[in-house]
C-alpha cells in the first residue's frame, strides 16, 4: 500500500451533512487515508506521514494530532515528537490543538521539558495569548514551578 494512497476510505454517505466544507481534493485524500488507517487500527510510519501532511494543511486537525501521539508512544519517539510539537507551537501559537498535543506529551514524559521557555517566548510575541497562558498555568501547577515561573516572568 502506497504511503499516499488516498482511495482507501470513501466519504461516508450515511448521514447527509448540514453544510459541506469545500476542502482541496488532496486534503480530502489525506483525510480518507488517515481514517482508513484508524479504522484498521494501523499505527505506522505511513500513518504518521499522512497525519503530518494533514497538519501541514490544517494545524487544528485534532484527529491527526491524536494519531501522531499514539504513533510516537508506540515507536518510543516521544522526545522527538515533543521537538516537533514545539516547532508547531512556535509556528501556530494560537492553535489549541498544538498546545494540547504538547501538553499530552509532557504528561507522558512527566517533566516540563521546555514549557516555561516556550510559553515565555509565545507571551513575548502576544501577551494576550490565551492558549499560552492556560498552558503556563497548567505547567506551573503540575510541576510546582511557581517560584521559577515568577522569576522568569518578572526578571530582577
Amino acid at each position: 500500500m502506497d504511503a499516499f494512497d488516498t482511495a482507501e476510505l470513501a466519504p461516508s454517505s450515511e448521514i447527509a451533512p448540514v453544510g459541506c466544507i469545500p476542502y482541496e481534493k488532496e486534503y480530502e485524500g489525506y483525510w480518507r487515508a488517515l481514517r482508513g488507517a484508524i479504522q484498521r487500527e494501523e499505527v505506522s510510519d505511513r500513518g504518521a506521514t499522512i497525519s503530518d501532511l494533514l497538519i501541514d494543511n490544517n494545524p487544528g486537525h485534532y484527529t491527526a494530532w491524536e494519531y501522531r501521539r499514539k504513533w510516537a508512544v508506540q515507536e518510543g519517539l516521544v522526545n522527538e515528537e515533543i521537538e516537533y510539537a514545539t516547532e508547531q507551537v512556535v509556528s501556530n501559537p494560537k492553535n489549541y490543538q498544538v498546545w494540547h498535543h504538547h501538553r499530552r506529551l509532557v504528561e507522558i514524559l512527566d517533566k516540563p521539558v521546555d514549557a516555561l521557555e516556550l510559553t515565555q517566548d509565545s507571551l513575548e510575541q502576544d501577551a494576550k495569548n490565551y492558549h499560552a497562558w492556560s498552558y503556563r498555568q497548567w505547567i506551573v501547577k503540575k510541576f510546582d514551578l511557581f517560584s521559577v515561573s515568577f522569576r522568569a516572568a518578572w526578571p530582577t
